[in-house]
């Protein structure tokens, strides 16, 4: 029912002119349980975090393409999310501590894109589930990622956040 829904927030937001876009190639991880390589869309399909993230970045375009703006609070998401048949749930599954939000977003030093939400903590395998956007720029569709980043390129934009 998940997938149904989002793939209704995708067709909803593509068709409204934003749109959501992944230019990196696919990666493989060692999956412990049985020592298979997964790729990276594998990964995000079963990562707690990630799946969250990716319901939080469709309500996240359909605010944007509603109010040419980023929401003040993730809070701001409920109604959008809602419209869809989904409820946010702003808390990494991780470790339990509300999800990190810029709405200005998070810039770094040779970064072209912005980094908006973030999981508070590393996992353990020292990568963070983020969300990633283009700027916004003034009657364009906002275009926007979920991303598993390694720490030091999340270190990154916080120290260019400072």
């Amino acid at each position: 029912m998940l997938r149904n829904a989002l793939i209704m927030v995708a067709a909803m937001a593509l068709a409204s002119g934003c749109q959501s876009s992944s230019s990196t190639p696919p990666r493989a991880r060692s999956n412990a349980s049985n020592n298979q390589a997964l790729t990276e869309d594998q990964a995000f399909n079963t990562d707690p975090s990630a799946m969250r993230l990716d319901d939080i970045e469709g309500a996240l375009l359909l605010y944007y393409r509603d109010n040419q703006t980023m929401p003040p609070h993730l809070s701001d998401l409920d109604p959008y999310a809602k419209a869809v048949g989904i409820t946010l749930v702003p808390i990494s599954p991780t470790n339990g501590q509300p999800y990190g939000y810029d709405p200005n977003g998070m810039t770094a030093v040779g970064a072209t894109k912005l980094l908006v939400v973030y999981d508070p903590a590393p996992s353990p395998n020292g990568r963070r589930w983020c969300i990633v956007m283009e700027p916004p720029r003034p009657g364009a569709a906002l275009s926007a990622e979920v991303l598993d980043l390694p720490e030091f390129v999340f270190r990154s934009y916080l120290a260019g956040a400072r």
